[in-house]
C-alpha cells in the first residue's frame, strides 16, 4: 500500500505540471512534467483514468488531464485502459492505448489517447501462442497459416462474439527471429500478415524470444534487441481492465545473445540468441505500482510468453530468480490467485504448484504446431493438436475451451489402435523410423490390439478420464480401465520424422526424448464395441464427452489439417 498511497499524494502535483504545460496557470514546479496529454470517452473528458510510463503511474484529473515526470527509458507512455472502454484503432487490429516517444528525455510531449465505449459485461478472449510466421518456402508457413489457421481463428471469433466483444491476446513469438535475415521476414512483416489476412478482432501482444533482434549484441542486449517489436507493437510491458477484471502483459524474456561459436549461430545473427527468464527491475516496479492500485479480491489475469511454472521438476520452477518468483506469489496473494496464460513450449497444459499457491498456469500450444516442422500436419509438442484456447468470462465466470485446426479435437485426440498397428505394420518408412529414430513406440506390437490410446493435453490438475462400453441389445455400461501410460503421440511421430515415405535427413533430436505426460490407455473387449469417454472436474461436474464408434480408421500420412 505504500507506492499505492505515494502515487495518490504525487498526483495533484503532476496534474498541477500538466496544465501549466498546456498553458493553465500554475506556479512553476522544480521538476516540469514531460508528458503531457488527456483521455477522452466517446468525446467526453475520463477522469481517473491511469497513464503510464512503463514504471511510474498518475491517473486523470476531473477533465481528462495527465502529466508526469518522467525519464522516457521505456520509450512509450500509455493509458490503462478502463474497463467499458477499448482504445482506438490506428489500423484495425492493435488498440492505440500507447504513444511512442519521440522528444529528448528533458523535453516536454504531449499525447492524447481517444476511447470508445463498449459492453463488457461478457467477453471474450483467444488466446493465441507462437505463430512463428517466417515466410520460408520450405515450411511453406504463409498458405498453412492462411489456408488452416486463420478459419480457425475466424471459428473462434464468431463463436465468441455471440456473447459479448471479442479481444485476441498472443502471447509471444509472432515472427521467428532467424528468418529476419534468411528471408528478410520480421516481426513488423508479421503483423503486414495479420492485417492483410483480415485478423478479425483487437490484438494484444506479448513479446517472445524469438521477437527479439538476433543481429543486436550491446552492453544493454535485453532493451536494445526489442526495437523493432517496440516499433510495431508499443510497450513490452503494459495492462489495462476489460469488463471489471485486471490484465496484465510481462516481458518475462531477459535476452542475452552472447557471441557463441560462429558456427553454431544463425545465419546473419550475432550471437547465439540465449535468453534468461524472469522481469526487469522496471517491470516489477510497475508491476508493484499497478497492483496497489487494484482492490482485494479481483480477478487478475497475467500474460507472459514463457509460463511461470512447469510440470517438467519436482519444484516447479521456471524463472532463474527464485526470489522474484517468491514475490509474484505474495504480490497475487491478496486477489486469491493470479492466472496465467502463456507460450513458449509447444504445448498445452495447466500447472499448478504447491510451491506458489496463488499461481495458476495455462500453457497455450502454438499455432503453428511445432514452429511449421511437421507435415503435412499440425502438431505442437507431445502432439498436442495447433490450435488456440476460447475464454468466455462474466461476473463470477471464466470458462475454457480448446479449438484445434481440426474441428473434431476439443483439446484431445483418440486413436483407434487397431488401425494405427496396421499402418506401422506396413506403411512406407515406418519400420525404417522405429528401428532409427531413438525413443519412438513400435505401435505394431500386438499388445497395442483392442487398446484406445487418448493424447488429451487439454486435462486440468484435478480431472479424471473415465471409460465405458456400451454392451448388448439393451446398451448395458460396462467400465473400462484407464491408465495414464508413457509413450509417444503416433501422428506426430510420423508427421515430424516422416517425409514422402522415408525418415527425414534431418530433424531436432530433442523431440525424440519427448515423452508424453498426458497420454491414457483404454482395453476395450473388442475391435467393433462402442466406446464412451468422459472427462470429470474435482468436483465431479462433467466437462465433455464424446463417443467412440468402432473401428475408426487411421490416417496416419493424411493431414490432420486437412
Amino acid at each position: 500500500m505504500i507506492v499505492k498511497q505515494s502515487l495518490i499524494k504525487l498526483t495533484p502535483l503532476v496534474l498541477a505540471l500538466a496544465w501549466f504545460a498546456m498553458g493553465r496557470t500554475a506556479a512553476q514546479p522544480s521538476a516540469p512534467a514531460t508528458l503531457t496529454g488527456r483521455v477522452t470517452g466517446d468525446g467526453v473528458p475520463l477522469s481517473g483514468v491511469y497513464v503510464s510510463d512503463g514504471v511510474q503511474i498518475v491517473a486523470t484529473d476531473a477533465d481528462g488531464y495527465y502529466g508526469m515526470a518522467s525519464d522516457k527509458a521505456q520509450g512509450t507512455v500509455f493509458i490503462i485502459t478502463p474497463s467499458g472502454y477499448v482504445a482506438e484503432s490506428r489500423d484495425g487490429l492493435l488498440p492505440a492505448f500507447y504513444a511512442h516517444l519521440t522528444a529528448p528525455a528533458d523535453k516536454p510531449e504531449q499525447h492524447d489517447f481517444t476511447l470508445r465505449s463498449e459492453d463488457q459485461s461478457r467477453y471474450g478472449v483467444i488466446l493465441v501462442s507462437d505463430m512463428h510466421l517466417a515466410n520460408d518456402a520450405e515450411l511453406d508457413d504463409q498458405a498453412r497459416f492462411r489456408n488452416t489457421c486463420m478459419p480457425l481463428i475466424r471459428r473462434a471469433a464468431d463463436a465468441l462474439r455471440a456473447e459479448g466483444p471479442v479481444y485476441s491476446f498472443h502471447l509471444g513469438d509472432l515472427s521467428y527471429d532467424k528468418y529476419w535475415v534468411k528471408d528478410r521476414y520480421t516481426i513488423e512483416d508479421a503483423y503486414a500478415t495479420l492485417r492483410s489476412e483480415g485478423w478479425p478482432t483487437f490484438l494484444y501482444n506479448v513479446p517472445g524470444n524469438h521477437d527479439n533482434d538476433g543481429r543486436v549484441s550491446t552492453d544493454n542486449t535485453d532493451f536494445d534487441a526489442g526495437w523493432l517489436y517496440r516499433k510495431v507493437f508499443g510497450p513490452e510491458h503494459y495492462s489495462l481492465d476489460i469488463g471489471g477484471d485486471h490484465w496484465i502483459v510481462m516481458d518475462d524474456i531477459l535476452y542475452q545473445n552472447p557471441p557463441g561459436k560462429p558456427e553454431k549461430r544463425a545465419e546473419g545473427m550475432a550471437g547465439n540468441r540465449d535468453y534468461g527468464r524472469g522481469f526487469t527491475p522496471e517491470e516489477m516496479a510497475f508491476l508493484r505500482a499497478d497492483l496497489a492500485l487494484q482492490p482485494d479480491g479481483k480477478r487478475i489475469f497475467l500474460c507472459t510468453h514463457c509460463p511461470l511454472l512447469t510440470g517438467l521438476s519436482e519444484s516447479g520452477d521456471r524463472f532463474d530468480d527464485l526470489s522474484q518468483m517468491r514475490e509474484i506469489d505474495a504480490l497475487f496473494a491478496r486477489f486469491g490467485s493470479v492466472h496465467v496464460f502463456a507460450g513458449h513450449t509447444h504445448q498445452t497444459e495447466w500447472y499448478e504448484s504447491e510451491k506458489y499457491p496463488h499461481i495458476k498456469d495455462l500453457n497455450v500450444g502454438a499455432l503453428s504446431g511445432n514452429a511449421w516442422s511437421t507435415a503435412p500436419g499440425l502438431f505442437g509438442k507431445f502432439g498436442c493438436g495447433a490450435g488456440v484456447v476460447l475464454a468466455r468470462f462474466a461476473p463470477g465466470r471464466a470458462d475454457y475451451s480448446y479449438e484445434a485446426v481440426v474441428p473434431e479435437e476439443k483439446g484431445f485426440r483418440v486413436y483407434d489402435m487397431n488401425g494405427v498397428s496396421a499402418w506401422y505394420a506396413a506403411a512406407p518408412g515406418v519400420r525404417d523410423m522405429v528401428a532409427r529414430v531413438p525413443n519412438t513406440v513400435d505401435y505394431a506390437d500386438e499388445k497395442y490390439r483392442d487398446l484406445l490410446l487418448v493424447n488429451d493435453w487439454f486435462l486440468r490438475p484435478g480431472d479424471t478420464l473415465e471409460a465405458w462400453e456400451s454392451c448388448g441389445w439393451f446398451g448395458r455400461k460396462v467400465p473400462l480401465a484407464v491408465e495414464r501410460v508413457e509413450g509417444r503421440d503416433p501422428l506426430f511421430d510420423l508427421h515430424f520424422f516422416l517425409k514422402d515415405g522415408a525418415v527425414k535427413a534431418k530433424y531436432k533430436k530433442a523431440r525424440t526424448r519427448d515423452v508424453n505426460p498426458h497420454l491414457f490407455t483404454v482395453r476395450t473387449s473388442g475391435p467393433r464395441t462402442k466406446v464412451t469417454l468422459r472427462v470429470r472436474d474435482a468436483s465431479g461436474a462433467v466437462l465433455r464427452e464424446t463417443v467412440v464408434r468402432r473401428p475408426v480408421p487411421f490416417r496416419g500420412g493424411a493431414a490432420a489439417d486437412e
